[in-house]
């Protein structure tokens, strides 16, 4: 997970943001305790680097303390102040990670945080 790519992606956008730092080991491994789930290495790693983000109108994700477990899905970002984005835990996929869903229709985003970090925040925010 490289954060300073993320945040010169952020720049060329001219985007209004904030990136927060990451979290301890301790912090991660008390959220999953919490959430009763142990995460995907890779979304470990977001946390680890980055506790969070906002890009003003467009995107925020979560921070660790306010994720929300709701049934198999862990709401973990919304995009444009309305479309809830979610981790299925229900199961690991294929790649061994949790799919990525919008948390309303279950639709398939992406299957794993590295490709959400990526390619789908960008796509959507050149929309």
């Amino acid at each position: 997970m490289n954060i300073r790519e993320i945040e010169i992606n952020l720049k060329k956008q001219d985007a209004k943001y904030s990136i927060n730092p990451g979290v301890t080991g301790y912090q991660l491994e008390n959220s999953q305790a919490l959430l009763g789930e142990a995460f995907p290495e890779q979304v470990a790693d977001f946390y680890r680097n980055c506790n969070g983000l906002n890009v003003k109108d467009k995107l925020e994700i979560y921070k660790l303390e306010d994720l929300q477990k709701c049934g198999s899905l862990i709401e973990f970002a919304i995009f444009d102040n309305k479309h809830s984005i979610a981790f299925d835990i229900s199961s690991l996929n294929i790649a061994g990670h949790w799919d990525i869903v919008n948390s309303k229709n279950n639709l398939i985003i992406t299957h794993t945080m590295a490709s959400f970090t990526t390619n789908k925040i960008w796509a959507w925010l050149h929309r």
